[in-house]
């Protein structure tokens, strides 16, 4: 059975990277996020010429605030997770496959990479339960299952 994934891309003025990095995306990742952080570029035209849904920012709020702009959008539509790569190309879409792989097991709640090391697969951290997301930490690659972006969600709402 087939997860339900999305790709968030958090982007500013990344439209140069962005029509050769979507389609990349898409070969694996039906669904891809442009989540675009106040670009003064082409950034958000790029994305929807390329066939990526705009999330938009009208100014610049940061990567944090890029990234919880996407994960409300993933738990709104019932996506199971997602995977993060930057939007200059730093993180390979080849290496897709691999966090999907690793992702798949139900008990694995985050798949870590790290672009700065030869690796022949992604860590994994387990979770009590929970469907996934993913993309990279520091300078790595990361995936998060939907349970961990729940839990933080309403962490973070508690303060409110």
């Amino acid at each position: 059975m087939e997860q339900k994934v999305v790709a968030l891309v958090p982007a500013l003025n990344e439209g140069k990277n962005l029509a050769l990095l979507i389609p990349e995306i898409q070969r694996w990742v039906k669904d891809v996020i442009v989540i675009d952080d106040g670009s003064t570029d082409d950034t958000a035209e790029v994305a929807r010429k390329n066939g990526a849904l705009l999330l938009h920012h009208p100014q610049n709020r940061g990567k944090g605030a890029a990234l919880r702009t996407g994960f409300h959008y993933l738990l709104a539509k019932g996506y199971e997770g997602c995977i993060i790569l930057d939007g200059d190309g730093q993180h390979s879409p080849q290496d897709i496959p691999s966090f999907l792989k690793s992702g798949s097991d139900p008990k694995v709640g985050v798949v870590l990479g790290n672009r700065m090391r030869e690796t022949s697969s992604p860590c994994r951290l387990s979770l009590s339960r929970g469907s996934w997301a993913g993309g990279g930490i520091a300078r790595g690659r990361r995936a998060i299952r939907r349970h961990p972006v729940e839990r933080a969600e309403q962490g973070h709402d508690r303060g409110r």
